[in-house]
């Protein structure tokens, strides 16, 4: 065998190798960030079934603003009442000779 044929071929399976490593480690590369990809997808699975429970109450969010406005009237109209009461009361005491209050 002619020796530059030889030396051309080494070179060749030297050059052959060396790119080989380097795919090998652009793979492992790549499979480390897919599996860091599927850790992160599961971790936003998992909160976005949490955002999805917090959220799903918003529907009944205007029946619970139209109750909430019934009841702030009604604290209206049982605050109107008491006045109504302590101002009766206050008369009540001032004629019985207390002094009200």
């Amino acid at each position: 065998m002619d020796p530059l044929l030889i030396i051309i071929w080494w070179v060749a399976l030297i050059m052959a190798l060396v790119l080989t490593v380097v795919a090998i480690l652009e793979v492992s590369r790549v499979v480390h960030h897919l599996r860091e990809i599927d850790r992160l997808a599961k971790v936003t699975l998992t909160a976005a079934g949490g955002i999805a429970g917090n959220t799903a109450v918003l529907e009944v969010l205007p029946d619970v603003l139209a109750t909430a406005g019934r009841l702030g009237a009604g604290v209206t109209a049982i605050a109107a009442v008491s006045a109504s009461i302590r101002a009766g009361v206050g008369r009540v005491a001032v004629v019985l000779g207390g002094g009200g209050r």
